[in-house]
């Protein structure tokens, strides 16, 4: 009986149809798990190129822009005489509550990116401009489904407010100026979030159980 050059097994079109059928699929099977590990690799790449490309390389420029314009705004009031000891504490309070909003921003996409990489990977292709016609199909099929993920909206809504109410009352009721007021919580919020992924360019956080 003609063997595999090598292997000591037959070819396939001397065995019979059942043990054909078997042969085919574990190679089948042989060649999926061969697949699967350079797959999840691949997605884990894209994933972690949209967060590179689409949230840290923005969030550091605008967390330096309004960093900047904020520092301006509280040398403004310094130099008008009207900073003290409670502006200084608001606006700390401020900048705090913002970088807050960042780090669990950050900590839910860090989530994203070690149990659900194909959801990242899907965007980041979406962006790229690959596979723009199947995108809509395949978003409900990527979109996570974790629990308690029809609150995420909600908190993102209710944290965007949180920061614009302590906004509006420091520079309304405070003792900071609106400028100051209304861009160091975002400042605070664009920078944490860059501060989060301070380790993208290292070894950077896989699925669980996996260095």
């Amino acid at each position: 009986m003609a063997t595999f050059r090598g292997s000591g097994f037959p070819r396939r079109r001397h065995l019979k149809p059942w043990a054909r059928k078997a042969a085919y699929c574990t190679t089948e099977i042989a060649m999926a798990k061969l697949v699967s590990p350079r797959r999840e690799e691949n997605l884990i790449g894209k994933a972690r190129e949209y967060i590179r490309t689409h949230i840290v390389f923005p969030s550091a420029l605008l967390g330096l822009i309004l960093l900047l314009a904020a520092t301006m705004g509280l040398g403004y009031q310094y130099l008008a005489d009207t900073y003290a000891w409670s502006t200084f504490l608001q606006s700390t309070g401020l900048a705090v509550g913002g970088a807050l909003a960042g780090w669990g921003q950050s900590r839910y996409h860090r989530y994203l990116l070690r149990h659900t990489p194909e959801f990242l990977a899907g965007r980041m292709e979406a962006f790229s401009g690959h596979r723009r016609g199947k995108h809509r199909q395949d978003r409900m099929r990527m979109e996570p489904r974790h629990r308690g993920r029809a609150w995420v909206p909600l908190w993102y809504v209710l944290a965007a407010l949180t920061l614009l109410g302590l906004s509006f009352w420091a520079a309304a009721w405070g003792s900071v100026y609106a400028v100051a007021a209304y861009l160091l919580p975002w400042a605070g919020f664009f920078c944490a979030r860059v501060y989060a992924w301070k380790d993208l360019w290292s070894s950077g956080p896989t699925r669980p159980g996996k260095s």
